[in-house]
């Protein structure tokens, strides 16, 4: 059984991910390791490979390579085939814009540091969250996981304005995100329920 399977998003931060995904490949290649690579194509393409994987079994670990977008795909593919079990161990690597999982997880982002956790199988359990909203998510897809962080409202629209932002990467783009939001932004008013209260 291969040790990993990477799941890698070539056209992560705007398609700056490919060169650092090749640095990280060379420096895997020098370790004792069995692993397949496989490359998105789209969106949801992430959800659909790791899924297809974790219900296979064929992999100690699934690692998703790209940003916090394709790991929130990566996430919801082995929370999917999970049910109400234990996914499939899951490995970042933070290759993209803003990373925010893997700084919040103390991951580096040069080559030597992110491979390390990998190298070292350091795992931890973190806990996953789940929206259902069909009003929201659309009918087709009522249920979505998601392992740092759900936003809605303010910070919603900061995501949607920083995939306008062009030029720029990494914090930047979320920083004149936020500004543009601010300009745009108007308050809606919310209803959250949960365990029964309002």
């Amino acid at each position: 059984m291969p040790d990993f399977l990477f799941i890698v998003n070539p056209v992560a931060d705007r398609r700056r991910a490919w060169r650092r995904w090749q640095a990280v490949e060379a420096r895997l290649r020098r370790e004792p390791l069995t692993f397949d690579v496989v490359f998105t194509e789209g969106v949801g393409h992430a959800l659909a490979l790791s899924q297809k994987a974790a219900q296979e079994g064929r992999y100690g670990a699934i690692v998703a390579a790209g940003g916090d977008g394709t790991v929130n795909e990566v996430v919801n593919g082995l929370c999917l085939a999970a049910g109400d079990g234990v996914t499939v161990p899951l490995g970042v690597l933070p290759i993209g814009s803003a990373n925010d999982l893997a700084h919040v997880l103390g991951i580096p982002r040069q080559p030597e540091g992110m491979v390390a956790p990998l190298l070292e199988r350091k795992e931890r359990t973190v806990d996953v969250g789940l929206v259902e909203s069909a009003d929201v998510l659309g009918p087709t897809a009522p249920r979505r996981f998601f392992i740092n962080n759900s936003g809605l409202g303010f910070e919603a629209q900061v995501n949607l304005e920083s995939r306008r932002v062009q030029r720029l990467r990494g914090f930047f783009i979320y920083l004149v995100a936020v500004f543009r939001a601010l300009a745009r932004y108007q308050q809606p008013f919310v209803r959250a329920c949960w365990d029964g209260q309002e």
